[in-house]
């Protein structure tokens, strides 16, 4: 068990025999495992033998610990009378045991509203402290004081009430910020527990330090949303300025007119960007020239696969792409159902293709990346048939191809299914590196043990 990490759970007797707590530095708070909200602070009380002295409301609680009809049928009551007064008692108990923390983590039920009122409570015991704040669950976040908050790495995933109007609190000083990731499933959120203002379209949030910012959707909901769509939502967001942002993720979430314009106006270095292509192509139209590493992962229509459209809007997004040193593609080998000859992509230098793919196919896409110089194949789907036409294949490469290519590919990764034996994989191998000239390293990694 790691001695600077203590975790809140059900299972929190653990906590008892992890010597002393004064060391700790990281604490996690999950109510996963609980049934009810009350069973978490059951839980703390028990693994840290808290006394009535040092939670004078504990007798509020002790009631309520019994798994019984009354019990449950008294829960309801009890949070909403008293679960602030226990909850603060039990966070400046837990504060004194374990005075050092820096880094908090909450993952809170949305069923549980006792979780909430806990994590808020506990997040005050340490704001002066917090250096880094990670929270995922229903919008009752902890909402520390900015004045007094150094927190310089927050990651929140919240889920919302589609049918209730609710403000994030604020949470952090946005200019002492390096780091920041929000999942936040309304857009109308995204930046409201920064904003001080009841209008934030009037206000301007400036995060002076931050060089890293991730920005998540709803990935079972995402969908495009079209540029006029998104106007005549009338979603306000405050002016936002990133003079130091490097680094961008962008994971199924939807970026409006006045977002996209705040995100080109950083100093990007890389794009990580997972998501449909129509919405990378509106944001990377313009302002993708400084970047020194763009990285995609696209996905297809729900009702479709991708089709000759699909292909020449990745030819456009590539063909922008020339003055940025490393462009790398993770994608799906259905990609490559169509006629290679439509495939126009100078600029690409790194390919992850995830699934199996035929090698007769791979050597034509090879040749139509001429600037590749990463390819990495995951073979974990291989069908045993599939392997037998492969291996005929490259049985007779050098009729095909009577000379190696001209490809660049330096180096080469595979990811190999459990089904493959070794030699197989090293008969792979060698007729790659032939194919490859200009290879300089392969790596090999098997699913598991190889078959003999």
């Amino acid at each position: 068990m790691d001695s600077n990490k203590v975790s809140i759970n059900s299972n929190l007797r653990l906590i008892a025999t992890n010597g002393s707590l004064a060391g700790v530095r990281r604490l996690v708070v999950n109510d996963a495992t609980c049934d009810r909200g009350v069973d978490l602070l059951q839980c703390l009380v028990q693994a840290l033998s808290l006394s009535e002295h040092e939670c004078p409301s504990l007798c509020l609680l002790k009631p309520l610990f019994a798994d019984t009809e009354k019990s449950r049928g008294s829960l309801t009551g009890f949070e909403a009378g008293h679960t602030r007064k226990v909850s603060a008692e039990l966070a400046l108990a837990l504060a004194k045991r374990m005075p050092n923390i820096n880094s908090l983590r909450i993952e809170a039920s949305k069923s549980h509203d006792v979780l909430g009122t806990f994590a808020a409570s506990l997040t005050h015991q340490y704001v002066r402290q917090l250096t880094k704040l990670k929270y995922s669950g229903m919008a009752h976040i902890p909402s520390p004081s900015p004045t007094q908050c150094k927190i310089v790495d927050l990651q929140l995933s919240v889920n919302t009430d589609a049918n209730r109007t609710q403000q994030l609190p604020l949470l952090a000083c946005p200019s002492t910020l390096c780091k920041l990731s929000l999942q936040i499933d309304r857009r109308d959120m995204r930046w409201s527990c920064f904003s001080q203002e009841n209008n934030i379209a009037n206000e301007t949030i400036a995060f002076d330090s931050l060089t890293s910012l991730r920005l998540a959707g709803d990935r079972f909901n995402y969908c495009w949303a079209d540029e006029t769509r998104m106007r005549l939502e009338s979603v306000q967001i405050p002016q936002l300025e990133f003079p130091k942002l490097n680094n961008l993720t962008i994971d199924h979430a939807s970026l409006d007119f006045a977002e996209r314009q705040s995100l080109l106006r950083a100093p990007l270095k890389r794009i990580k960007y997972h998501g449909l292509l129509k919405d990378l192509l509106v944001l990377c139209r313009r302002g993708i020239s400084d970047l020194n590493e763009l990285s995609v992962k696209l996905d297809f229509k729900k009702d479709r696969g991708p089709d000759a459209s699909f292909i020449g809007g990745v030819n456009e997004l590539f063909q922008n792409t020339s003055n940025i040193k490393i462009v790398h593609w993770e994608i799906d080998s259905n990609v490559f159902r169509f006629d290679t000859s439509l495939i126009d992509w100078p600029h690409l230098t790194h390919l992850t293709i995830r699934t199996a793919i035929r090698f007769d196919m791979l050597f034509r896409i090879i040749a139509a990346v001429p600037n590749l110089i990463y390819l990495s194949l995951h073979l974990f789907t291989a069908a045993e048939n599939t392997m037998e036409e492969d291996a005929e294949f490259l049985d007779s490469l050098q009729k095909a191809y009577p000379v190696p290519s001209t490809s660049k590919i330096e180096s080469l990764a595979l990811h190999c299914s459990r089904f493959m034996s070794r030699e197989y994989v090293a008969f792979l191998q060698k007729k790659l590196q032939w194919f490859m000239p200009s290879l300089k390293s392969v790596f090999v990694h098997d699913k598991s043990r190889f078959l003999e």
